[in-house]
């Protein structure tokens, strides 16, 4: 349910841009827009109404009344201590995305995640290299396009997908990447930039370079899900994160519904899938709660509880090239893509 917010600021300029991109949201602001703040405080002393939030100048905030809404001043800082506040010399949407997760941490705004009306997140992550992820997040992005329309995104540095479908789409990944970065209206390039594949998948294209994503940001990353999820109203959105605990790949598991932790059949994997689950910071981690552990490449059927989910080892991934027909020919393989997107 979006919060009412009292915005007071008294230069238009910047006014009116950040109230624009805050109403731009209705899911989570209702904005109530002053550039006086005489009138603002009469309005909140007179009219009877309550608010949730009142966004302003620290001055404006200081005469207030603190029942009349939680403040947040908008300065050279972001602070999540009381005075809470809020850095304004960002870039917009870097702002709009501070102030929410500030929300969020007060109660007044739902989490990422349970504010959607639309879609479903699955990121896959994994602290093991070689692990298989990515093979696993696109087969479980086939099991779930026969279920309604679905995005695959790949996050990584490096994707590495040219085994599993043909580049498609008109539009380059330097394109789209720009528009994120630059918070483009998503209709202009990002959305358009979206291709269905061969396998009738829609997906992004793939980056020329590695330093096009590695300059991703976690709010940039929070943009461009939320982007798709509104813009293009996927069933399905497979998020295929890095190997690397970082901003970008906390963000997206801070806003997936599940996250899918893959690790080998192996001893490397037994040892990293250990010492991942046993880390003393993993409750405290985005994925920490929505976790569920894959077992890949597995040799034998475990009963210990070590996987909530065992992929068999399948020779044919690495002898046919089309990556439907091995689900298709593979029950246990299919049955584990079912499995992760039963929820």
């Amino acid at each position: 349910m979006a919060i009412k917010l009292l915005f007071c600021w008294q230069d238009r300029y910047f006014g009116e841009q950040l109230n624009l991109l805050l109403s731009e949201d209705p899911r989570s602001f209702r904005v109530l827009y002053f550039t006086d703040p005489a009138r603002a405080a009469d309005w909140l002393r007179t009219s009877g109404e309550t608010v949730d939030c009142i966004l302003g100048a620290p001055g404006f905030l200081r005469g207030l009344d603190p029942s009349y809404g939680l403040p947040v001043a908008l300065g050279e800082d972001t602070s999540t201590e009381e005075p809470l506040s809020v850095n304004m010399y960002q870039r917009r949407q870097d702002l709009v995305d501070e102030l929410k997760n500030l929300l969020r941490a007060k109660g007044l705004l739902a989490a990422a995640a349970a504010s959607r009306s639309q879609g479903r997140v699955i990121a896959f992550f994994s602290t093991q290299g070689g692990a298989g992820k990515t093979t696993l997040a696109y087969l479980t992005a086939l099991k779930a396009a026969e279920q309604g329309k679905t995005v695959y995104l790949n996050l990584e540095t490096a994707p590495c997908i040219d085994s599993l479908y043909a580049p498609c789409g008109t539009v380059s990944a330097e394109e789209y990447l720009c528009a994120v970065q630059d918070r483009e209206d998503p209709a202009r390039t990002l959305l358009p930039a979206l291709s269905r594949n061969e396998h009738d998948v829609l997906v992004l294209p793939t980056p020329a370079s590695v330093r096009d994503q590695s300059a991703l940001t976690g709010a940039d990353v929070q943009f461009l899900v939320e982007s798709i999820l509104r813009g293009a109203s996927p069933d399905w959105l497979i998020l295929d994160l890095s190997s690397v605990l970082n901003e970008v790949s906390s963000r997206a598991m801070d806003l997936a519904d599940r996250v899918v932790l893959v690790y080998g059949d192996d001893r490397l994997g037994e040892h990293k899938r250990r010492r991942f689950l046993a880390d003393p910071a993993f409750s405290s981690l985005p994925c920490a709660g929505k976790e569920l552990v894959a077992g890949n490449r597995c040799r034998e059927k475990y009963a210990d509880g070590r996987y909530q989910v065992a992929f068999p080892y399948s020779a044919s991934l690495a002898s046919v090239p089309d990556v439907r027909a091995v689900l298709r020919g593979n029950p246990d393989l299919e049955k584990g893509c079912a499995a992760i997107l039963s929820f």
